[in-house]
Protein backbone atom coordinates (compact mmCIF):
# COMPACT_ATOMS: atom_id res chain seq x y z
CA UNK A 1 0.00 0.00 0.00
CA UNK A 2 2.99 2.45 0.69
CA UNK A 3 4.91 1.82 -2.37
CA UNK A 4 3.33 5.30 -3.87
CA UNK A 5 4.95 6.76 -0.79
CA UNK A 6 8.12 4.91 -1.01
CA UNK A 7 9.12 5.81 -4.69
CA UNK A 8 7.72 9.16 -4.31
CA UNK A 9 10.05 9.53 -1.00
CA UNK A 10 13.27 8.52 -3.40
CA UNK A 11 12.23 11.46 -5.99
CA UNK A 12 12.48 13.67 -3.20
CA UNK A 13 15.86 12.74 -2.16
CA UNK A 14 17.59 12.86 -5.45
CA UNK A 15 15.61 16.32 -5.96
CA UNK A 16 17.28 17.07 -2.78
CA UNK A 17 20.59 15.74 -3.79
CA UNK A 18 20.54 17.68 -6.65
CA UNK A 19 19.61 20.83 -5.53
CA UNK A 20 22.22 21.26 -3.02
CA UNK A 21 24.50 20.54 -6.03
CA UNK A 22 22.72 23.19 -7.75
CA UNK A 23 23.27 25.58 -4.93
CA UNK A 24 27.02 24.76 -4.45
CA UNK A 25 27.67 25.47 -8.32
CA UNK A 26 25.69 29.19 -8.03
CA UNK A 27 28.14 29.73 -4.14
CA UNK A 28 31.11 29.15 -6.74
CA UNK A 29 29.81 31.12 -9.75
CA UNK A 30 33.45 33.45 -8.69
CA UNK A 31 35.48 30.47 -7.22
CA UNK A 32 38.46 30.30 -9.47
CA UNK A 33 38.61 27.12 -11.85
CA UNK A 34 35.72 25.58 -10.22
CA UNK A 35 33.64 23.06 -11.89
CA UNK A 36 30.00 22.79 -12.28
CA UNK A 37 28.76 19.22 -10.89
CA UNK A 38 25.57 17.20 -11.21
CA UNK A 39 24.14 14.48 -10.07
CA UNK A 40 24.49 11.36 -12.04
CA UNK A 41 20.91 9.11 -11.40
CA UNK A 42 20.28 5.26 -11.98
CA UNK A 43 17.32 3.36 -11.78
CA UNK A 44 17.01 0.56 -8.59
CA UNK A 45 14.95 -2.07 -9.11
CA UNK A 46 13.32 -3.83 -6.44
CA UNK A 47 11.84 -7.32 -7.16
CA UNK A 48 8.22 -7.40 -5.44
CA UNK A 49 7.94 -11.11 -3.53
CA UNK A 50 4.92 -12.72 -3.99
CA UNK A 51 3.42 -10.26 -6.82
CA UNK A 52 1.75 -12.26 -9.05
CA UNK A 53 1.48 -9.84 -12.09
CA UNK A 54 4.85 -10.06 -14.10
CA UNK A 55 4.26 -6.07 -15.65
CA UNK A 56 3.85 -5.13 -11.54
CA UNK A 57 6.24 -6.99 -9.89
CA UNK A 58 9.12 -4.88 -9.35
CA UNK A 59 9.14 -1.42 -7.74
CA UNK A 60 11.52 1.22 -9.73
CA UNK A 61 13.55 3.59 -7.39
CA UNK A 62 15.55 6.95 -8.26
CA UNK A 63 19.49 6.07 -6.83
CA UNK A 64 21.95 8.42 -6.46
CA UNK A 65 24.75 7.27 -8.36
CA UNK A 66 27.46 9.83 -8.09
CA UNK A 67 28.24 13.56 -8.97
CA UNK A 68 30.12 14.46 -12.02
CA UNK A 69 32.10 17.32 -12.62
CA UNK A 70 32.17 19.56 -16.04
CA UNK A 71 35.34 19.69 -17.44
CA UNK A 72 34.86 22.44 -19.68
CA UNK A 73 37.34 25.34 -19.45
CA UNK A 74 36.33 28.41 -18.03
CA UNK A 75 36.49 31.86 -19.23
CA UNK A 76 40.16 33.45 -18.98
CA UNK A 77 40.24 36.88 -16.71
CA UNK A 78 43.37 39.02 -16.80
CA UNK A 79 44.86 40.08 -13.15
CA UNK A 80 48.01 42.01 -14.46
CA UNK A 81 49.92 39.81 -11.95
CA UNK A 82 53.22 38.31 -13.75
CA UNK A 83 52.90 34.88 -11.70
CA UNK A 84 49.11 34.29 -12.59
CA UNK A 85 48.38 31.81 -15.15
CA UNK A 86 45.32 30.24 -17.33
CA UNK A 87 45.65 26.66 -18.28
CA UNK A 88 44.54 25.74 -21.47
CA UNK A 89 43.54 22.13 -22.65
CA UNK A 90 42.88 19.06 -20.28
CA UNK A 91 45.93 20.13 -18.16
CA UNK A 92 46.54 21.00 -14.14
CA UNK A 93 49.29 22.44 -12.27
CA UNK A 94 51.04 20.34 -9.68
CA UNK A 95 51.75 21.03 -5.94
CA UNK A 96 52.69 20.43 -2.47
CA UNK A 97 50.96 21.22 0.19
CA UNK A 98 52.53 22.27 3.45
CA UNK A 99 52.01 18.29 4.32
CA UNK A 100 53.68 17.01 2.08
CA UNK A 101 51.24 15.99 0.17
CA UNK A 102 50.99 15.90 -3.96
CA UNK A 103 47.79 17.78 -4.99
CA UNK A 104 46.49 18.78 -8.05
CA UNK A 105 45.00 22.25 -8.92
CA UNK A 106 43.85 24.51 -12.06
CA UNK A 107 43.35 27.76 -9.86
CA UNK A 108 47.27 29.27 -11.33
CA UNK A 109 46.70 32.81 -9.03
CA UNK A 110 50.24 32.72 -7.27
CA UNK A 111 52.13 34.18 -5.10
CA UNK A 112 55.92 34.37 -3.71
CA UNK A 113 56.80 33.48 0.16
CA UNK A 114 59.31 34.74 2.58
CA UNK A 115 61.51 32.48 0.72
CA UNK A 116 61.04 33.28 -2.99
CA UNK A 117 59.28 30.26 -3.71
CA UNK A 118 56.15 30.62 -5.77
CA UNK A 119 53.06 29.07 -3.89
CA UNK A 120 49.45 29.16 -4.36
CA UNK A 121 46.84 31.40 -2.15
CA UNK A 122 46.79 28.72 0.63
CA UNK A 123 50.84 28.11 0.76
CA UNK A 124 51.45 24.92 -1.59
CA UNK A 125 54.28 24.79 -3.14
CA UNK A 126 54.06 24.66 -6.94
CA UNK A 127 56.86 22.04 -8.36
CA UNK A 128 58.77 22.37 -11.56
CA UNK A 129 58.57 19.40 -14.41
CA UNK A 130 61.36 17.85 -11.94
CA UNK A 131 58.94 17.89 -8.78
CA UNK A 132 61.01 20.83 -7.17
CA UNK A 133 59.91 23.86 -5.90
CA UNK A 134 60.08 27.35 -8.05
CA UNK A 135 62.76 29.81 -5.97
CA UNK A 136 63.02 32.93 -7.88
CA UNK A 137 66.28 34.82 -6.71
CA UNK A 138 66.44 38.46 -5.84
CA UNK A 139 67.70 39.59 -9.08
CA UNK A 140 64.81 38.09 -11.12
CA UNK A 141 62.17 41.09 -11.40
CA UNK A 142 60.96 40.66 -14.05
CA UNK A 143 59.45 37.03 -14.92
CA UNK A 144 58.01 35.81 -17.96
CA UNK A 145 56.38 32.76 -18.43
CA UNK A 146 55.81 31.06 -21.93
CA UNK A 147 53.25 28.89 -23.38
CA UNK A 148 54.75 25.44 -22.60
CA UNK A 149 55.03 26.62 -18.74
CA UNK A 150 58.63 27.51 -18.83
CA UNK A 151 59.79 30.53 -16.38
CA UNK A 152 62.65 32.81 -17.42
CA UNK A 153 63.78 35.93 -15.25
CA UNK A 154 66.75 38.36 -15.33
CA UNK A 155 69.22 35.37 -14.90
CA UNK A 156 67.60 33.28 -17.39
CA UNK A 157 65.96 30.24 -17.48
CA UNK A 158 64.42 29.11 -13.70
CA UNK A 159 62.12 26.39 -14.34
CA UNK A 160 59.39 24.89 -16.17
CA UNK A 161 55.88 23.60 -14.26
CA UNK A 162 54.77 20.59 -14.39
CA UNK A 163 51.72 20.11 -16.40
CA UNK A 164 50.35 16.67 -16.29
CA UNK A 165 46.73 15.47 -17.63
CA UNK A 166 44.68 12.08 -16.49
CA UNK A 167 43.01 9.66 -18.29
CA UNK A 168 39.90 9.60 -16.05
CA UNK A 169 39.34 13.13 -14.73
CA UNK A 170 36.06 12.14 -13.09
CA UNK A 171 38.10 9.76 -10.51
CA UNK A 172 39.71 13.34 -9.04
CA UNK A 173 38.95 14.08 -5.48
CA UNK A 174 38.32 17.54 -4.74
CA UNK A 175 40.38 17.83 -1.34
CA UNK A 176 39.33 22.12 -0.74
CA UNK A 177 41.51 24.65 -2.25
CA UNK A 178 40.60 24.10 -6.24
CA UNK A 179 42.85 20.89 -5.35
CA UNK A 180 42.32 17.67 -6.42
CA UNK A 181 43.89 14.00 -5.55
CA UNK A 182 44.23 11.09 -6.94
CA UNK A 183 45.76 7.41 -7.33
CA UNK A 184 45.83 7.84 -10.75
CA UNK A 185 49.90 8.03 -11.96
CA UNK A 186 49.67 11.37 -13.86
CA UNK A 187 50.97 11.91 -18.06
CA UNK A 188 52.49 15.01 -19.56
CA UNK A 189 50.18 17.02 -20.94
CA UNK A 190 51.61 18.16 -24.09
CA UNK A 191 48.76 19.69 -25.26
CA UNK A 192 48.14 22.26 -23.11
CA UNK A 193 48.91 25.63 -22.82
CA UNK A 194 49.61 28.88 -20.47
CA UNK A 195 48.76 32.21 -20.63
CA UNK A 196 50.59 34.60 -18.09
CA UNK A 197 48.70 37.39 -16.12
CA UNK A 198 45.55 35.87 -15.97
CA UNK A 199 43.51 33.38 -14.43
CA UNK A 200 40.71 30.72 -15.29
CA UNK A 201 37.08 31.34 -14.03
CA UNK A 202 34.32 29.28 -13.34
CA UNK A 203 32.65 27.15 -15.52
CA UNK A 204 29.35 28.09 -13.83
CA UNK A 205 26.36 29.84 -15.74
CA UNK A 206 24.68 31.76 -13.17
CA UNK A 207 21.12 32.02 -15.20
CA UNK A 208 21.49 28.05 -16.19
CA UNK A 209 22.05 26.83 -12.64
CA UNK A 210 19.05 29.14 -11.79
CA UNK A 211 16.70 27.81 -14.29
CA UNK A 212 17.76 24.41 -12.89
CA UNK A 213 17.01 25.16 -9.55
CA UNK A 214 13.40 27.08 -10.26
CA UNK A 215 12.83 23.42 -12.11
CA UNK A 216 13.55 21.16 -9.46
CA UNK A 217 11.62 22.77 -6.84
CA UNK A 218 8.78 22.50 -8.83
CA UNK A 219 9.41 18.71 -9.26
CA UNK A 220 9.50 18.53 -5.74
CA UNK A 221 6.34 20.53 -5.24
CA UNK A 222 4.71 18.24 -7.87
CA UNK A 223 5.63 15.40 -6.10
CA UNK A 224 4.64 16.48 -2.81
CA UNK A 225 1.02 17.80 -4.24
CA UNK A 226 0.55 13.81 -5.46
CA UNK A 227 1.91 12.71 -1.97
CA UNK A 228 -0.73 14.40 -0.07
CA UNK A 229 -3.18 13.71 -2.20
CA UNK A 230 -2.84 9.98 -1.94
CA UNK A 231 -2.72 10.12 1.69
CA UNK A 232 -5.95 11.95 1.51
CA UNK A 233 -7.75 9.08 -0.62
CA UNK A 234 -6.14 6.13 1.11
CA UNK A 235 -7.55 8.05 4.48
CA UNK A 236 -11.13 8.21 2.75
CA UNK A 237 -10.99 4.76 1.21
CA UNK A 238 -10.03 3.83 5.22
CA UNK A 239 -12.80 5.76 6.90
CA UNK A 240 -15.57 4.15 3.98
CA UNK A 241 -14.11 1.46 4.74
CA UNK A 242 -14.77 1.57 8.43
CA UNK A 243 -18.61 2.76 7.98
CA UNK A 244 -19.18 -0.35 5.97
CA UNK A 245 -17.94 -3.01 8.84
Amino acid sequence: MNNTLYVSLSHQMAMQRRLDLVANNIANINTTAFRRETVRFDEFIIEMKGAKDPLGGNLSFVQDYGVVRDFQEGASIPTGNTLDIAISGPGFLTVETPDGEIRYTRNGHFKLDEGGVIVTSNGSRVLDDTGNEITLAIGDTEISIAKDGTISGNTGRIARLALVEFTNRQALMKVGNSQYSTAEVPIDSESSTVTQGMIEGSNVNGVEEVTNMIQILRSYQTVSKMMDEYRRLRQTAIQRLARVA
